[in-house]
């Protein structure tokens, strides 16, 4: 599986130093690409925050596994289409890939 949003630094994994990277951006002592900008904001505001930072750390400990944005904004190469289930409240989001990235399902 392609790994893409809180891969900050771009090595294919989501680990402590992307986790870094976001803290430093989110206080503003290090200034972000464009690209590590887009990876960063995990929580799809338009910003990279503490926020993304604690949805990062929650990342790497196992706590979640899909960020928010996902749900928004699928990764470049991929798309998603809603899909309700009439009759009941589920809205499953379904990823659909271009490349190595797996098709997903998340329900709310």
């Amino acid at each position: 599986m392609t790994v893409y949003y809180g891969d900050i630094n771009a090595d294919g994994v989501v680990d402590m130093g992307d986790a870094l990277l976001a803290e430093g951006f989110a206080l503003g002592i290090q200034t972000p690409t464009a690209d590590q900008k887009r990876r960063a904001d995990v929580n799809g505001d338009g910003q990279v925050t503490g926020a993304d930072v604690q949805l990062i750390q929650q990342y790497i400990m196992g706590m979640i596994t899909q960020f928010p944005v996902e749900l928004i904004q699928p990764p470049p190469g991929t798309s998603w289409s809603p899909l309700i289930i009439l009759g009941g409240l589920t809205l499953a989001m379904v990823a659909l890939s271009r490349g190595s990235r797996k098709p997903q399902k998340s329900r709310h």
